[in-house]
């Protein structure tokens, strides 16, 4: 019998939570040298970057591999070559300025050019007239290491590395030419930086489930879902105190706006007080600047699960679960428009009709107008 991948996916994740295969295979009907085999083959494998499955690494190895053939293909051509040395420059140190993704290296590499060339075309630039050569030198070594180290490198860590070149230096010396040149590791207050991140985005519910009234903590989360080979991607809002779906959006893309949008969306439909908890995992989503800028400026406290922990957003996590094994798996959608009709209608039966066991086999727009009335009432 041939499974969705999807759903493979899904018994992987139940797995990599904490189930055992024999739990898994029991709660599925699957046999456990299925799960097995798909555990080989889904996995997620960490990184210290990103996380993949094996069957993506041949992916990524392809797209490597093309992409390296690309460059060879416009070295051959020597179009590159054509244009002036002083244009590859100009061209070189454009990048170099504007985008700090890419290394001196890659830059010089790729446009065929000698990086103590590009170095000096650099310094040519500033005002270093009344400097002797050998101080002019010392900056370019300065310059040239905290590059190749990826911006990482202070003053104490240079000036070892130059020693070690039979470079005579002190610190004091790099300190004065890394301050002159505007240089900072982005080590530099990193420790404090990072312990600022950890007092923000503390897990603020820690795994407390229940709440008193609507709209006091919101929880979200992003899956995706294939659909005739393209990936869905659904981002949802759900009200702690009834389960409800207070707000979703499906988008072709994980982009930032696909979750900034269905905030917004929610936010609209709920128009809550300021003191809002809004918690989720720690995708990069939820945690870019523009995400925290739009809770804040709709007075919400974020609230981020610990690394690793996908219990500590289990409701939104079972939510997915639940739309999948109910609704997307047993369907073949042709297209588009039929996914998200089919996420429409789905979410609209969860909300007002399907029966919920932490609600007391209510529906939770039903568990919401039992609250109103009650409060009404007093």
């Amino acid at each position: 019998m041939s499974y969705p991948n999807e759903m493979k996916i899904s018994l992987v994740r139940e797995y990599e939570q904490g189930k055992t295969v024999a739990e898994v295979s029991n709660a599925s009907g699957i046999p456990v040298n299925s799960i097995y085999r798909w555990i080989r083959e889904y996995k997620t494998v960490m990184t210290a970057n990103s996380s993949f499955a094996p069957k993506d690494y041949l992916k990524l190895q392809s797209h490597s591999q093309k992409a390296d053939h690309k460059l060879e293909i416009v070295r051959l051509s020597g179009f590159i070559s054509v244009y002036p040395l002083k244009k590859r420059l100009e061209t070189a140190e454009t990048i170099y300025r504007a985008h700090k993704k890419y290394s001196v290296y890659e830059i010089c590499e790729a446009l065929e050019i000698d990086r103590g060339t590009f170095y000096n075309h650099i310094f040519r630039k500033r005002d270093t007239s009344w400097r002797d050569e050998k101080e002019q030198q010392l900056m370019r070594i300065v310059q040239q290491m905290f590059d190749d180290s990826g911006q990482r490198y202070g003053a104490n860590r240079i000036m070892k590395a130059m020693n070690a070149q039979g470079i005579s230096i002190n610190k004091q010396h790099v300190l004065n030419i890394m301050h002159e040149l505007g240089l900072e590791a982005m080590s530099e207050g990193a420790k404090n930086s990072y312990k600022q991140k950890r007092e923000q985005h503390t897990n603020r519910i820690k795994r407390e489930f229940s709440v008193d009234k609507p709209n006091k903590v919101w929880v979200s989360d992003i899956t995706y879902f294939n659909c005739g080979g393209k990936s869905m991607y659904i981002c949802v809002v759900i009200d702690l105190y009834s389960r409800m779906v207070v707000g979703y959006t499906i988008s072709k893309r994980e982009s930032k706006q696909l979750v900034s949008s269905a905030l917004k969306k929610t936010i609209e439909f709920r128009n809550p007080k300021t003191g809002l908890i809004f918690h989720s995992d720690r995708g990069g989503q939820y945690t870019a600047d523009s995400f925290q800028n739009l809770l804040k400026k709709n007075g919400m406290e974020q609230s981020l699960s610990a690394s690793g922990q996908p219990y500590d957003n289990a409701v939104a996590e079972s939510f997915f679960s639940i739309i999948k094994k109910e609704e997307l798996y047993r369907h073949q959608y042709r297209s588009v428009h039929d996914f998200q009709e089919s996420v429409d209608h789905y979410i609209e039966y969860y909300n007002k009709t399907r029966v919920h066991s932490f609600l007391g086999y209510i529906s939770p727009l039903q568990f919401e107008a039992k609250y109103c009335c009650k409060n009404d009432n007093q």
